[in-house]
């Protein structure tokens, strides 16, 4: 946004519709996703949208602000969903835009393997791994 030439107020109008217009579609399609904002001590710094349902958990949408990338925040809540996933028995599963390669690989980094590419997305899987006894 920083390289429009919109004043600043036009920007954030525009950010807050396209908000809105993406929240409304995620509802819609995922009513049932848990909707967590995502804060540090300065305030809002993220969103995670997550489904919950068996037999995977999905990661509807995970997203941080720029300056709170590479802090280990996206990994810690996406760790923490696998073992709640896994404590059900259940794996997870999300799409990522091919071009978002550092997304990419944080999800690989936690176990997410590619199953598919589809129209410049790659849907990636996680599976618990098994528990001695099953």
């Amino acid at each position: 946004m920083a390289a429009l030439p919109w004043l600043d107020a036009v920007k954030q109008a525009f950010l807050e519709q396209q908000f809105t217009l993406q929240h409304r579609h995620y509802l819609a399609h995922y009513g049932d996703s848990d909707f967590l904002i995502i804060e540090d001590v300065d305030g809002p710094i993220g969103r995670y949208y997550l489904q919950r349902a068996a037999p995977e958990h999905l990661i509807v949408d995970i997203s941080l602000m720029p300056e709170a990338r590479g802090r280990g925040i996206g990994a810690a809540l996406i760790a923490d969903s696998q073992a709640r996933a896994a404590a059900t028995g259940c794996g997870m599963q999300l799409h990522v835009a091919t071009h978002n390669t550092g997304a990419q690989r944080l999800y690989q980094r936690l176990g997410f393997v590619v199953t598919a590419t589809e129209a410049g997305y790659q849907r990636m899987r996680w599976t618990p791994p098994a528990t001695a006894g099953t």
